[in-house]
């Protein structure tokens, strides 16, 4: 007959695969979710002003998540419990296809402005993502329309500092 083991003969000595698996867990069941609902929420929103003081917040999430969901550093033969992997970049693909790019080709809009500051950032964690080239050619046309249209030289050199 053999016994279940006990707590003790489970122990790990390793407490980093343990802290890796709570790490995953959290992104995988509470954050993905949750940033998945929020994107959901903003698609709605009606109003430019709320939709702007979003964005660079949605940006910091997506970009959070693209760079720390990959860095884990667990493999399949190191880990040996169920291994789920978020799609964090079809997250992404969704809010710049369905967000960003329309907000940028209003080129009048300082909706568009904060969008191309943040399809910058996200751009940057996603370097290989298939929306990159209309993304960032929208970008330049947003923030160089923004760069002819300031008077000042000192915010023409921080518009330009962006590109």
């Amino acid at each position: 007959c053999s016994t279940a083991p006990t707590l003790i003969l489970l122990e790990d000595d390793d407490f980093s695969v343990a802290q890796l698996e709570l790490q995953s867990r959290v992104y995988e069941n509470v954050l993905s979710p949750r940033l998945w609902r929020l994107v959901t929420r903003i698609l709605h929103y009606s109003s430019l002003s709320h939709l702007m003081r979003s964005l660079p917040f949605l940006t910091a999430c997506l970009g959070h998540l693209v760079l720390h969901t990959t860095l884990f550093g667990m493999e399949r033969s190191d880990y040996s419990k169920r291994w789920v992997e978020m799609d964090v970049p079809a997250m992404v693909d969704e809010v710049v296809v369905s967000l960003f790019i329309p907000s940028m080709q209003q080129l009048d809009s300082g909706l568009a402005h904060c969008a191309a500051l943040c399809t910058l950032r996200l751009a940057h964690a996603c370097p290989n993502a298939s929306w990159i080239p209309q993304a960032c050619l929208l970008v330049i046309f947003v923030l160089v329309d923004a760069t002819v249209s300031c008077n000042v030289l000192n915010e023409k050199m921080a518009t330009l500092s962006a590109l």
